[in-house]
């Protein structure tokens, strides 16, 4: 299978869980959702990851292999950890349901129960790890220069994850302090 190939499928899935999976499992109702889609600053992330696509496809097209060699190995273990964080990312938000909340937030009428089942029994971040292991599978299966982003994705949801840890002690306390301790942050 050539790379462009490749490409074209992993975005697609992409495109389909991060799109059409997530606003179709967005718990809020559609006059709360379409606002929060189509705010400027939604607009200018999605604008900069259509950007992201189109320059990866061109480095695909016109830079040689991050390896040297085409490595059936290294196409193998990127699809295995693409999909595994595909599927993690799901479960996990199909465990919150309705108190999945806006990242970095916290609306404590909605999101009034600290979800600790499903794959929140591993790790306090599912969803951010799936995202991690996603982008990850997604370079290396692509052997693509830009897996170097994948650095700067882990910083981002870093500082995004201690933002929402201070939210969810301020609200649950001790409750969520316990399963801090208990359950680690990454695997």
């Amino acid at each position: 299978m050539s790379r462009i190939a490749l490409f074209i499928i992993l975005s697609i899935g992409i495109f389909f869980f991060y799109s059409v999976f997530w606003f179709l499992t967005d718990p809020r109702t559609k006059k709360e959702r379409l606002p929060h889609y189509f705010n400027p600053k939604n607009l200018l992330l999605s604008t900069s990851y259509i950007v992201f696509f189109i320059s990866q496809l061109l480095n695909i097209m016109y830079y040689p292999h991050l390896f040297f060699a085409n490595s059936s190995f290294f196409i193998i273990v990127g699809i295995i950890l693409y999909t595994s964080g595909l599927l993690l990312a799901s479960w996990a938000k199909t465990t919150m349901k309705s108190y999945c909340g806006t990242p970095f937030q916290h609306d404590i009428k909605r999101q009034n129960t600290l979800v600790t089942t499903g794959p929140f029994q591993f790790t306090r971040n599912p969803i951010y790890m799936g995202l991690l292991l996603t982008c990850l599978g997604f370079f290396l299966a692509l052997q693509s220069y830009f897996i170097i982003s994948t650095v700067g994705f882990f910083i981002y949801f870093y500082l995004s994850i201690l933002k929402e840890e201070k939210l969810l002690t301020k609200f649950f306390k001790k409750k969520y302090l316990l399963y801090k301790s208990l359950v680690p942050r990454f695997f």
